[in-house]
């Protein structure tokens, strides 16, 4: 004999609480009438759900007079003003049938996400954030402003890095609208000031530190300048290939780079130990960390 189909929603909440049966046992699944902030009512199965959210289970076993009635009648719903039936919907769907009714589902899982936020749910939050990004509608945009306003920090992380160094000539109309006035003037704020330091240091010498057995450290300093003067700018204000701040001391560090330096290893090794020391190339990972902080 096949297994019976899962319920669907409004199977679900059309039917009336069953008493089921496990090894000879009756265990009843209890369900209450709800009355939503936009006047319509359900009839839920929620005793899975008290078992899963703590808030829940604490809501319904609240003291209540011998004589009440509230939830057990159409006429006496409980009122969840807080709640449309959308949301109750949603939340219904992922206790009963998150897998047929939420993948890729992005309104559902927007909805989901909410209330995990609302109800301190760690269990619901996580399935609605491992579920949005494989929807076909998710972009950087909204991930960064449900991250933003969900405090999913990864999400903010990954797309205020991507949207700061995209041009904004380059951005859509839908990603202007998504992101919103503040969310591009800090993106604008943070890269102004990233360039202004980039140009403090591309077009300077970096400090200079004579190794401690150097013989020949002004040659080693003219050499190290002229090399900077040369890379610096290329590096750091390339139209195509510029790279970030973090990435510098690396590409010094490659031995074919390093030999075109002229400076010997010993002038080498102490300057870009004063580089690390003065955090010259972390700058520009500060100002991001100081605007992530926003958020």
């Amino acid at each position: 004999m096949q297994d019976p189909p899962t319920p669907r929603l409004s199977q679900v909440l059309s039917q009336p609480a069953t008493p089921l049966s496990a090894s000879g046992t009756g265990i009843y699944v209890r369900s209450l009438w709800f009355k939503t902030n936009d006047g319509l009512t359900h009839y839920i199965p929620v005793s899975l759900m008290m078992y899963r959210v703590d808030l829940l289970k604490r809501i319904f076993t609240l003291p209540q007079a011998p004589d009440s009635t509230e939830g057990q009648t159409e006429d006496n719903a409980v009122n969840v003003h807080m709640l449309d039936g959308a949301q109750l919907a949603a939340i219904v769907d992922y206790f009963w049938d998150r897998r047929g009714a939420l993948t890729g589902n992005m309104p559902a899982l927007r909805l989901l996400l909410h209330m995990g936020e609302v109800w301190d749910c760690a269990e619901i939050s996580r399935f609605a954030k491992d579920e949005l990004p494989n929807c076909q509608d998710w972009s950087l945009a909204l991930q960064f402003t449900l991250g933003a306003r969900y405090h999913v920090e990864t999400w903010v992380t990954e797309a205020f890095r991507y949207f700061l160094w995209k041009r904004r000539g380059e951005l859509t109309e839908a990603e202007r609208t998504e992101l919103g006035v503040t969310n591009l003037l800090r993106l604008d704020k943070a890269y102004d000031e990233i360039l202004d330091y980039r140009a403090s240091i591309a077009f300077r010498p970096l400090p200079f530190e004579s190794g401690a057995e150097c013989t020949g450290s002004i040659s080693c300093r003219v050499n190290w300048y002229e090399m900077w003067s040369n890379m610096g700018p290329r590096l750091l204000f390339h139209p195509r290939d510029s790279i970030v701040l973090a990435s510098i001391l690396p590409a010094l560090q490659d031995p074919a780079g390093r030999e075109s330096l002229g400076s010997c290893d010993g002038c080498f090794e102490a300057t870009v130990q004063s580089c690390i020391t003065g955090q010259v190339f972390e700058k520009e990972e500060m100002i991001i960390a100081d605007y992530l902080r926003l958020y």
